[in-house]
């Protein structure tokens, strides 16, 4: 029977379903049509309130000044109670009532700005806080009015403060009784929230069910967004027996169309579903290549290991990224299966590849070096070899991450972290496999793209060279640090008692650092000292090398980690390895406790230290007896 017909029941039987009927789903009766209001707010029917309000439970109790009828109003009702407007308006509890914002402005007073002739009377007025920027209490006009014309209208002072007492009484009521109304307001709300997001959980999993059965994958309904559908929660769709094939609904906005309510989501989710398994089948490609990356290094570090021989020395360190993409090891990494599941025999064929391409990138590297240094020297080393012509003393080659008073020989290049590019990876595109593998070595490596220098100090290196008495073109790394010629500069401010005297490097790294590096005419401004001085400043040095310094640098021979002379901020820790670090290093990483120089580590000597001379007539001054006795000095004319 529709609602329409129970206007046509008999009486008797209306009233039995007053009888039986909660309070609340009495109140909305009361608002069926006129014919109801009238008959439930009769004086006659007050039993059916009385009635409902006895059965009711977890109610808040009713307030003196409110009936039944109006307190079910006030909680069961978000419509304003004033001018009967409907809307979802806040409740304000202290006043026991709901306004809409335009009453609140004809019907609400802040109690401090109220002129109030009765003594007392802010307190026997009921308020209640605004969430203004103020937090002030207001209270309401007609009751401030009301008690204010009651208060005047009495005669006797007895009859006035009784009046007042009972006013105070009654707000201190109404107080008690507001605290639980907001409570149950609050948990009502809750209690609401909770339900309607079971309805959205409900519908959402509907949704779920309806494209897995089309055949998406649950990877790509999980986290993919449907939720952010607009019409996914659309209070007149449901989820029953009909599913979501509701009936055909007119939409707002772009769904004004005779779609279904499940052709307008199914539209949507399809291009979200689409959009997130292109996302995450290319996380799990890269997440695929990332594992296989490090399984590489893996094989990597322990060919490293094998290569760098006890006493060897180091040799050319590749990179995960450069032996990644060799033509002979990409394959693996991108699209082998077995490698993919770490099979041992698809490791062994790897790492039996490593040897062949390690000889082939050192070969490439050391091309590459040679042609720098070709093509900054000129015709005269066309006849040399690639390592011949880097062998020369006049090929030193400037890092400039690590500044201009760090200069590397050849050798040291190759393993020298700075140097070893990955490239501008970030103009590659997402499926790149390049890109893929920059990200990795990023990640384990220094892979800053930096540059290596060869051209600057080019003459001051030569001229140099000559001033020790070899050809330039000609004299080799081991010709010059086997000779036994000592220099001093002619550009520094000289003293007529004392002279600073340095090999053939520490002239060239004192031209990097104190004059430029180039010259541009080959003009040497390097004197040769005298070689009975000569001889004792190689003694000192050579005693002042006997022992590592903490100024020198370590090179581990397991993983190729190695340190800066003069470290910069951008620089990690791992980078800042001195010689003591180096065996906290193998000792904490490669748990090696007793190790030995030449064996699990490389000293990368520091530049000779300067030997200044000083004439006999010094021998009081104590700076310069300090440096004699460090070892630093000596006395002799000159």
């Amino acid at each position: 029977m529709e609602l329409k017909g129970i206007v046509n029941l008999p009486l008797e039987i209306i009233f039995e379903i007053f009888a039986v009927l909660p309070l609340e789903h009495l109140f909305h009766l009361s608002r069926v049509n006129k014919a109801f209001h009238e008959l439930l707010h009769d004086p006659a029917a007050a039993s059916f309130w009385k009635a409902a309000w006895s059965r009711a439970e977890r109610l808040p109790a009713l307030p003196p000044h409110l009936s039944i009828p109006s307190y079910a109003s006030l909680l069961f009702s978000t419509d304003c109670r004033a001018c009967g407007i409907s809307g979802n308006f806040a409740v304000l509890t202290g006043l026991f009532t709901r306004y809409c914002d335009e009453c609140m402005e004809i019907r609400l007073v802040m109690k401090d700005s109220y002129d109030f002739k009765v003594p007392g009377g802010r307190s026997c007025v009921n308020s209640n806080h605004l969430n203004d920027r103020y937090w002030k209490q207001w209270m309401l006009l007609p009751e401030a009015e009301y008690v204010q014309r009651r208060w005047e209208a009495l005669n006797s002072e007895k009859e006035k403060q009784d009046y007042l007492a009972e006013r105070t009484e009654f707000v201190l009521q109404c107080l008690k009784l507001a605290w639980p109304l907001q409570h149950w307001f609050d948990t009502a709300e809750q209690r609401r929230v909770a339900a309607l997001h079971a309805l959205k959980v409900e519908r959402l999993n509907g949704v779920k069910q309806r494209l897995r059965a089309e055949g998406w994958e649950v990877a790509d309904l999980n986290g993919c967004g449907l939720e952010l559908i607009r019409d996914v929660y659309k209070p007149e769709w449901f989820i029953g027996e009909r599913g979501l094939e509701a009936v055909n609904a007119a939409h707002d906005g772009p769904y004004n169309s005779p779609l279904t309510e499940w052709q307008a989501i199914h539209t949507d989710a399809v291009k979200i579903l689409e959009a997130h398994r292109i996302k995450r089948l290319q996380d799990e490609e890269d997440r695929r290549i990332q594992s296989n990356l490090t399984r590489l290094r893996s094989i990597i570090e322990r060919y490293q290991r094998s290569f760098f021989a006890p006493g060897a020395g180091l040799g050319y360190f590749p990179t995960v990224f450069e032996v990644a993409t060799m033509p002979a090891i990409q394959p693996f990494v991108e699209q082998n299966p077995l490698f993919d599941v770490g099979d041992p025999a698809a490791e062994q064929e790897v790492a039996a590849l490593l040897p062949g391409l390690n000889q082939e990138l050192t070969a490439g590297a050391t091309h590459t070096l040679a042609a720098m240094v070709r093509e900054a020297l000129g015709t005269n080393t066309a006849s040399l070899s690639d390592t011949d012509i880097l062998e020369l003393a006049t090929s030193y080659f400037q890092c400039l991450t690590c500044g201009q008073g760090h200069l590397l020989r050849w050798r040291q290049l190759f393993r020298h972290s700075c140097s070893k590019r990955t490239g501008h990876y970030s103009t590659w595109g997402r499926n790149d496999y390049k890109a893929a593998v920059a990200r990795h070595a990023f990640r384990f490596s220094n892979g800053r793209s930096v540059r290596v220098n060869f051209v600057r100090g080019v003459a001051s290196r030569r001229a140099i060279v000559a001033s020790c008495g070899f050809d330039p073109d000609r004299a080799t790394f081991t010709d010059m640090d086997t000779c036994g010629v000592r220099l001093r500069c002619l550009r520094c401010r000289s003293y007529p008692e004392k002279q600073v005297v340095l090999d053939w490097e520490g002239a060239i790294l004192h031209d990097a650092s104190r004059h430029g590096g180039c010259p541009k005419k080959a003009a040497s401004h390097w004197e040769r000292i005298a070689d009975e001085n000569a001889a004792r400043v190689c003694e000192l040095q050579d005693a002042l090398r006997c022992e590592p310094a903490e100024t020198d640098r370590g090179t581990c021979s397991w993983c190729g980690c190695h340190t800066y002379r003069n470290p910069k901020s951008w620089h990690n820790d791992d980078d800042l390895m001195t010689i003591s670090v180096v065996e906290d290093h193998l000792r904490d990483r490669h748990k090696k406790v007793d190790a030995e120089e030449g064996v699990d580590y490389v000293v990368d000597w520091a530049p000779r230290q300067a030997i200044t001379i000083f004439k006999p007539s010094l021998k009081e001054n104590k700076t310069a007896t300090s440096k004699v006795k460090a070892g630093l000095g000596f006395f002799a004319d000159f």
